[in-house]
């Protein structure tokens, strides 16, 4: 089957960009060192997935061949090196059997095509559907940061907790000796839920995330969180049971102390070898 269409360089080189996080540098299955690409209408969906975290993102191009809906798969570091090159500029694509020609004014660029039936992809998620008040939420990742373990033995750790009950979410981390925890108010209450999710899924999406709201949705294997209007995030939740962070927090608190915080920092930042 023969596909052509001629996309701007400009808003193809912004796709890469968001979905090159989930394109492993040393996958477990080859394939994985390509992208997934489906053009269906004037819609170009690009997809990357490591068997971990899945980024999808979706721009408009000119289709010039009659074909329904296309789909291919081509080397993620060939054409995002390719495109990152090129200057602003309409560039056409013509895919056609196990070849992809890439045609700018600089030239053409022929990269090899595998087979798109191959490439995997993660099931749909079909769970509760939470708003999350991005810039809370992404507060909520880059502090708990810090907080992670980094011990496989302990997998549980190595992600955030999740859990929403009516209109609460809580977020922990901890590495057993560090433990962070927030609290963030939601606008609509739901029904209760909790998951653990991997720390390397969410770093990316507080790379990535854009607007004032988060829509995720949550199931039991997964959690997908839309990064804009066009883009979305998915990954496998940690299948492990998060230890009762709760009892090693106090409840009452016999003293308290004030000090000011830059005065602090600076205390801190002066003796770095006894603050570990």
């Amino acid at each position: 089957m023969l596909e052509k269409f001629i996309v701007n360089s400009k808003e193809l080189k912004k796709a890469l960009n968001k979905v090159q996080s989930a394109v492993p540098s040393s996958p477990r299955l080859p394939l994985l060192k390509n992208l997934f690409i489906q053009v269906s209408g004037p819609d170009l969906t690009i997809k990357a997935n490591d068997l971990e975290i899945e980024i999808e993102t979706t721009i408009e191009v000119k289709r010039i061949s009659d074909a329904n809906s296309f789909t291919a798969v081509i080397p993620a570091k060939k054409v995002i090196e390719t495109i990152k090159a090129l200057p602003d500029q309409p560039i056409k694509f013509v895919i056609e059997d196990s070849k992809c020609t890439i045609l700018a004014s600089q030239g053409k660029y022929h990269l090899a095509t595998e087979n798109p039936d191959l490439y995997p992809r993660m099931k749909a998620v079909k769970g509760q559907t939470i708003q999350l008040p991005a810039t809370h939420f992404l507060n909520a990742i880059g502090l708990s940061a810090n907080s992670y373990s980094t011990d496989d033995l302990r997998p549980a750790m190595t992600g955030l907790y999740f859990s929403v009950k009516d209109n609460e979410l809580t977020t922990c981390a901890t590495d057993a000796h560090k433990l962070t925890k927030c609290v963030i108010s939601l606008d609509e209450s739901y029904e209760e839920l909790s998951a653990i999710i991997p720390a390397r899924a969410l770093s990316v999406l507080r790379k990535l995330a854009e607007g004032e709201m988060l829509q995720c949705v949550i199931d039991d294997r997964y959690f997908k969180c839309n990064i804009d209007e066009v883009t979305t995030l998915q990954c496998i939740l940690i299948d492990a049971k998060y230890p009762n962070f709760d009892a090693v927090i106090p409840v009452q608190h016999t003293k308290t102390i004030t000090v000011d915080r830059q005065e602090l920092i600076n205390s801190l930042e002066k003796n770095p070898d006894f603050c570990e």
